[in-house]
């Protein structure tokens, strides 16, 4: 089994805003876990400890071992959609995913540029036009984030999602190929020679 930071949680036996507006004040949060053929299970989660493990680097698509009533083989799941207060904005209650292994999800991460583009050397700017990229993968290979090397990236030129190599197990979702980064040169800048060796 595959070693996923645990989440405390416990099963909930009353329903409806009264019991939800109890948990709240004791710093919980009300949760439901769904799942392909599964009754859904109502549980009740800490509020500070969720936050917490979505703020780590994985973000919305962070996976936890429920630890129901401490016991910590539970289902893995993964943020599903979830409710905020509109005036305090904390969370109010949360949708969990139990995981299925064999299961594609449809997520949106980050997309990291690296290296220097080619084209900054010779005065232009680097703009990163998208800054994140919907894929499809196991829960298991959703990465933290999609790296991108636009190093030979000239003046004028623009990097597309087409040239994405993702990681293995990845699938980049689109339906365009559309632009993703792009050298450009300052308004009343003249370019300097680029080197074709650089």
């Amino acid at each position: 089994m595959e070693t996923v930071a645990p989440l405390n949680a416990s099963v909930r036996t009353e329903f409806g805003k009264g019991p939800s507006r109890r948990l709240r004040m004791v710093g919980s949060v009300p949760a439901i876990v769904y799942g392909k053929g599964e009754t859904p299970l109502h549980v009740a989660v800490d509020a500070k400890e969720l936050v917490e493990k979505l703020t780590t680097d994985y973000g919305k698509n962070a996976r936890f071992r429920l630890a129901i009533a401490g016991e910590p083989e539970g289902p893995l799941v993964m943020l599903k959609d979830y409710q905020r207060d509109p005036l305090r904005r904390d969370i109010v209650h949360v949708d969990f995913i139990a995981i299925d292994p064999e299961h594609k999800f449809l997520v949106e991460v980050p997309l990291l540029l690296t290296g220097r583009a080619r084209g900054t050397l010779a005065g232009g700017r680097l703009r990163q036009v998208r800054r994140t990229l919907k894929i499809r993968a196991a829960a298991a290979d959703i990465p933290v984030a999609v790296e991108h090397d636009v190093t030979g990236l000239k003046v004028n030129a623009v990097s597309r999602v087409t040239e994405i190599t993702p990681p293995p197990g990845v699938e980049i979702v689109y339906d365009a190929n559309y632009t993703v980064a792009q050298v450009t040169m300052p308004r009343g800048v003249t370019a300097l020679a680029e080197d074709d060796e650089a």
